[in-house]
């Protein structure tokens, strides 16, 4: 489950260095510094990346043996998405670090200063992905045993409260994201450790 993940942040440090080779040579300074993000996020090594994350899908899919809820379309989905955002946050952040440098005679600087905060944003997307796909293999357990009791206490807080008001405030549906949140939270820590130790 871990290698297809660690492979495709991998291959997206190479697809950012692609990125930034082709685009020097025709690079044009944006106001909304998404230049290279249009221009050049989509290549092939981008591709190569992206189809990494398909090989979570059979895993996945095994686990629905198991835990029939698990959804692998979801699961894949959210982790390419990932990919795409630290990919193009990474082109961004360069384009906005080398506006502040000022200009293009410092490229080669900031695009190796931008490398390695790329590198720590894989470490912590791997993370995200992997605490994802444990927090969709443990979600039904959670709904059952936390969520659903839970509704039960506020629920009385929830009927008080009127109709108008509850457009703005909803307590069962602020309980049900906050406890969501603790649970991707802590599926996330579980992977903290070993995503310290990861070498891109």
């Amino acid at each position: 489950m871990f290698a297809p993940v660690n492979e495709a942040f991998r291959i997206v440090l190479s697809a950012f260095d692609t990125a930034l080779t082709r685009g020097k040579a025709d690079y044009k300074p944006h106001k909304d510094r998404m230049y290279m993000v249009w221009h050049h996020s989509w290549n092939s090594e981008f591709w190569d990346a992206d189809r990494k994350l398909w090989d979570l899908f059979d895993p996945l899919w095994d686990m629905r043996k198991v835990f029939s809820d698990v959804s692998p379309w979801g699961i894949t989905g959210k982790a390419r998405r990932r990919l795409r955002k630290t990919m193009n946050n990474a082109l961004f952040t360069f384009e906005t670090n080398l506006e502040l440098a000022g200009g293009v005679e410092h490229w080669d600087r900031v695009a190796a200063e931008t490398r390695e905060t790329l590198k720590a944003d894989c470490r912590s997307a791997i993370g995200r992905v992997l605490g994802k796909i444990l927090f969709g293999v443990v979600q039904v357990f959670w709904d059952v045993l936390i969520i659903r009791p839970s509704r039960t206490l506020v629920s009385p807080l929830a009927d008080a409260i009127p109709d108008v008001v509850k457009q703005f405030v909803d307590p069962e549906d602020m309980l049900e994201r906050t406890l969501n949140n603790i649970l991707l939270q802590c599926c996330a820590n579980v992977f903290q450790p070993y995503t310290e130790r990861i070498q891109l």
